[in-house]
């Protein structure tokens, strides 16, 4: 009889009569923050680099933050939500990518798409303030959300997909009062009046 054979060979994943399987990958949605404090500002004085090591912060004091939000993934992200612990209230200065815009106490939305490999920047000051005294230091944690992720359940805070946090130590305004001699007059010749 006669004996047919037929071989069919499969590679770099195109597949015969159909699409090559590498031009769809799975969508791998993937976001980091990062957020570092860049500056502060006492009066004339602006400190920067490697002297923020140091820096401990007094009430007045101007700080400027910087939050950078990369697309780690292999597709688009649209609709990425930013939020700050120092944001607070409806309509608080930021710029994003060097233009003027305002965030509130529950974030900002990132209104562009971020494209693969690429970030998007976010620059604000906050100045020092009293409260921050008692507290010790400064804490501020940036966080970073995708939407469609799972909704949390009734009453409890939704889970950022990235955040970062930089704490400032405050100063400690500590005054050594240095005993002095007093003398205490009681009276005598030449102080009228004098209890």
């Amino acid at each position: 009889g006669l004996t047919l054979k037929n071989t069919a060979t499969v590679s770099d994943g195109e597949v015969p009569g159909g699409e090559d399987e590498t031009e769809n990958p799975v969508a791998d949605r993937k976001v980091e923050i990062k957020k570092e404090l860049t500056s502060a500002k006492r009066g004339e004085n602006t400190t920067t680099g490697e002297g923020l090591a140091d820096y401990k912060a007094q009430v007045g004091d101007v700080l400027s933050y910087t939050i950078t939000v990369t697309n780690e993934g292999n597709t688009e992200l649209t609709g990425v939500k930013v939020t700050d612990s120092m944001w607070v209230g409806t309509e608080y200065a930021i710029k994003v990518n060097g233009t003027d815009n305002y965030a509130g106490a529950d974030g900002f939305t990132i209104k562009d798409g971020i494209a693969v490999d690429d970030s998007v920047t976010i620059t604000y000051t906050y100045t020092v303030q009293d409260s921050d005294v008692e507290a010790g230091k400064i804490e501020n944690t940036a966080g970073v959300y995708l939407p469609g992720d799972d909704e949390p359940d009734p009453g409890e805070e939704p889970e950022p997909d990235d955040e970062d946090k930089v704490d400032v130590d405050m100063d400690d305004y500590t005054i050594n009062i240095e005993p002095a001699n007093i003398t205490i007059y009681t009276g005598g010749d030449g102080y009228s009046g004098v209890v």
